[in-house]
């Protein structure tokens, strides 16, 4: 089975059993609707641990989240910076928005048709995503995802067509 990773685990919020995600995905309040189950994993030993969610709030930067498995703080204590997973199938997306690990199977490409390098990761900036492109030998560039620069993604042939203006490499 494959797994999305929605956000890690970086501490427990109040005494009532809730945690603090950092949020790796978007549409958090879709992926953390109450009864929903999610996976916990422990990435030291790979040990995964189904649980189900009971509550869901945002605060600044971070997800809350509760769990009906858990109902106090000292027994999410473990959880700590594991990751919070979903099951690949169960993450569905509007049209025209992608999973992270899709983007970083991707070779980028100008509009000539020239492949310029490999995306690298997907880094999150106050007002957009932007792909981080490696290439052989050569510095890495970005790449704002937005719609000036990405002109056609192809999940399936793991191509990136961008508009390269100057200064971009």
């Amino acid at each position: 089975m494959e797994y999305i990773t929605l956000g890690r685990i970086v501490g427990v919020f109040g005494i009532k059993g809730e945690v603090k995600v950092y949020s790796s995905s978007h549409f958090s309040s879709t992926r953390y609707k109450k009864n929903k189950k999610v996976y916990l994993l422990n990435e030291k030993n790979g040990i995964r641990e189904e649980v189900t969610i009971s509550s869901f709030k945002q605060n600044k930067s971070l997800d809350i989240v509760a769990f009906n498995e858990y109902k106090d703080a000292n027994d999410v204590e473990k959880f700590k910076n594991y990751l919070v997973q979903i099951v690949a199938e169960d993450a569905t997306l509007p049209k025209n928005y992608y999973h992270y690990h899709e983007l970083m199977s991707c070779d980028v490409y100008d509009e000539d048709n020239s492949l310029l390098g490999h995306v690298k990761a997907v880094e999150e900036y106050a007002s957009y995503q932007t792909l981080r492109v490696e290439r052989d030998g050569q510095k890495d560039f970005l790449v704002p995802f937005v719609k000036a620069f990405i002109k056609s993604v192809d999940i399936e042939s793991h191509k990136i067509t961008i508009h390269v203006i100057e200064g971009l490499l």
